[in-house]
């Protein structure tokens, strides 16, 4: 499991991902029990309604890109 949280770290952080969103400056990626935590940090300033606009999306690529590099893992994601 550490393999694929060093995989999902560096996907997320990459500007494949964090160019699309950038309302997201930094994702958190961590072993939690039987799964991996990743967490959106985003700005002070942030308006939660306007993060709601985009987290679906967020939330589906993040997906996407896992299943694409071989995470078999519980994800459990947070804004």
């Amino acid at each position: 499991m550490e393999e694929e949280v060093k995989i999902l770290y560096k996907l997320l952080n990459h500007k494949i991902f964090r160019d699309q969103f950038p309302m997201i400056r930094h994702v958190a990626v961590d072993q939690y029990q039987n799964g991996i935590d990743i967490v959106f940090f985003l700005p002070d300033s942030f308006v939660y309604n306007d993060f709601k606009s985009i987290k679906n999306d967020a939330v589906s690529l993040v997906y996407e890109l896992a299943k694409m590099a071989g995470v078999k893992e519980r994800l459990s994601i947070y804004p």
